[in-house]
């Protein structure tokens, strides 16, 4: 038993599932009390400039979401060395950033129009910059770190910067300075995940092991140029538009108070889909490994009932507690979002069943993926002639994601009946051969 133990401990795979678990909790935790202090310290206005800057943070770095999850899955499954391997796509990187690096510097230019733009306070616009530069240079590390199969250390890393994330938001909570304070260690965290990734990985890896950087470069761009890379991009950027893009404009064309109460209704939207999301990871797993498609449907109909129940569950917990929920969390400042604090997780569960549909699907490496992309052009005019009310925008959200999961579930049950047809008549000439054989 003890020797049994022993070697499922040993087993790399389950050491790094439990690591990149355990590490996940705990960021997801401090995340949310980085969400909460600085709700509650900073009111509503000060909360929609952090939950904002959030939200074009995330919308600029999907190209490096994307990006990093073909780097670990190209690392990890490399065929030559991976040190060797993964040495010289760090040199095939920095000789991209050396050869266009004013690239870096053109945006800078822009900077005087970047607050009334985006309608963020000078000091907050502005951070962008930094944020956008040290996230696009960790984003490599980050994922050679994953590909390298360096749990631990990815684990560590990311505890260590979001802990100091959450530092920012305790200090203003306890009455030190306020958003510059905040924004100010919101830089130090994505600083020290750039260096700590970069120290880890060279550390790793022997400098003077590097394969031909022009083949690398070739099989690089016929990688990004790929049909599947353009579906996973497409899907992903268009996922995130989605999550992100509402905030964006409330911050844009609504009150200052206005938009802190929708990014905290947002928030708890969002609490859903970080509640199931260790599960669509598992999904994709499964569905990208099997090669039975019996399997692959059972994998995303057990997720979807798991996710009804959670949706159910939250539904219940939103409406009959909603004032103390808000009271608890983010304090008497932000009573205003109580009233729509149960279609929070109406909305957050169907964008976390959208989000299984288009892991199902990319898994598949299907075309569907891109049912999202063609009709969110819709979704983002409606954005801007509804009128501005806080309802319309909910509203709206709820009603256009529970279309696309209604148009996901009858392509879905299509493909389902039409896949039963082909097989039942592969069966039958099966049969049919079998008897003639016989006969």
């Amino acid at each position: 038993m003890l020797k049994a133990a022993k070697k499922i401990w040993q087993n790399e795979f389950f050491q790094g599932g439990i690591f990149y678990t355990t590490s996940s909790f705990f960021n997801h935790l401090m995340n949310y009390l980085f969400n909460f202090l600085a709700g509650r310290t900073l009111g509503p206005k000060g909360y929609a400039e952090i939950s904002t800057l959030f939200s074009y943070t995330t919308i600029a770095l999907v190209p490096t979401v994307v990006f990093s999850t073909f780097l670990i899955q190209k690392i990890s499954a490399s065929s030559l060395n991976q040190k060797i391997y993964t040495r010289s796509l760090e040199r095939l990187f920095l000789n991209k950033i050396k050869k266009w690096w004013y690239l870096f510097v053109i945006p800078i230019i822009f900077a005087p129009l970047l607050p009334k733009f985006t309608n963020l306070t000078p000091l907050v616009a502005w951070s962008l910059y930094p944020l956008l530069y040290f996230a696009y240079l960790s984003s490599f590390y980050g994922s050679a770190i994953q590909g390298l199969k360096l749990f631990l250390a990815v684990s560590l890393i990311g505890i260590l910067v979001t802990f100091l994330k959450l530092i920012g938001a305790w200090l203003v909570y306890l009455g030190l300075d306020g958003i510059a304070t905040i924004i100010f260690f919101l830089i130090m965290s994505n600083f020290f995940l750039f260096y700590l990734s970069k120290r880890v990985v060279t550390g790793h890896l022997k400098k003077n092991m590097i394969i031909n950087s022009k083949i690398l470069e070739k099989r690089t761009l016929q990688l990004l140029t790929s049909r599947q890379f353009v579906i996973i991009f497409v899907s992903t950027l268009a996922l995130t538009l989605l999550n992100n893009l509402d905030v964006v404009i409330v911050k844009k064309f609504f009150l200052a108070t206005d938009a802190g109460i929708y990014s905290s209704w947002s928030l708890f939207a969002k609490i859903i889909l970080y509640f199931v999301g260790p599960l669509i990871s598992i999904s994709f797993v499964f569905i990208s490994g099997s090669k039975n498609e019996a399997i692959k449907n059972k994998t995303l109909l057990y997720s979807l009932i798991i996710l009804f129940f959670v949706g159910i569950i939250s539904f219940a917990f939103y409406k009959n507690f909603a004032s103390f929920i808000i009271g608890f969390f983010f304090g008497n400042k932000f009573e205003a979002v109580t009233p729509y604090l149960a279609s929070a997780s109406i909305f957050g569960s169907f964008y976390t069943a959208l989000t299984f549909f288009n892991s199902f699907y990319l898994a598949k490496n299907s075309s569907l993926a891109l049912i999202l992309p063609i009709f969110l052009p819709i979704y983002i005019v409606l954005l801007y002639l509804i009128p501005k009310k806080l309802s319309a925008v909910i509203t709206l959200n709820i009603f256009f994601s529970a279309t696309l999961v209604l148009a996901y579930l009858i392509l879905y049950l299509f493909s389902k009946i039409r896949y039963s047809k082909i097989t039942d008549g592969s069966t039958q000439r099966m049969e049919s051969l079998e008897t003639n054989i016989n006969y």
